[in-house]
């Protein structure tokens, strides 16, 4: 019934949730993108924290990925997750906007 297909579905979302971890955790910057999309949007079963959602898009932006630089960019200027800095997130958003986002 509709109960146990919620449960089948949550039980796949956990283990698709665990796999991004552990290849987050592993330097996977795709991975790292989808935690961070899912923190900041309180998506997946995650509850909404954005210093953890900045936490890990930062991670996938020190290894280069323009997404993330974008990202990081935008909560620098937002002040979402992490301390406002113009200067910090212009500064990403220019770094993202080199490497050609």
């Amino acid at each position: 019934g509709s109960k146990a297909d919620a449960w089948k579905e949550a039980m796949a979302e956990e283990a698709e949730l665990a796999a991004d971890r552990a290849k987050a955790e592993g330097g996977d910057v795709e991975a790292m993108n989808n935690l961070g999309f899912s923190y900041r949007d309180g998506t997946r079963r995650l509850k909404l924290d954005l210093t953890q959602s900045f936490m890990w898009f930062k991670r996938a932006a020190e290894l280069n990925d323009v997404t993330a630089m974008m990202a990081c960019g935008v909560a620098y200027l937002r002040g979402e997750g992490v301390t406002r800095s113009d200067t910090r997130g212009l500064v990403m958003l220019g770094m993202a906007a080199m490497m050609g986002s």
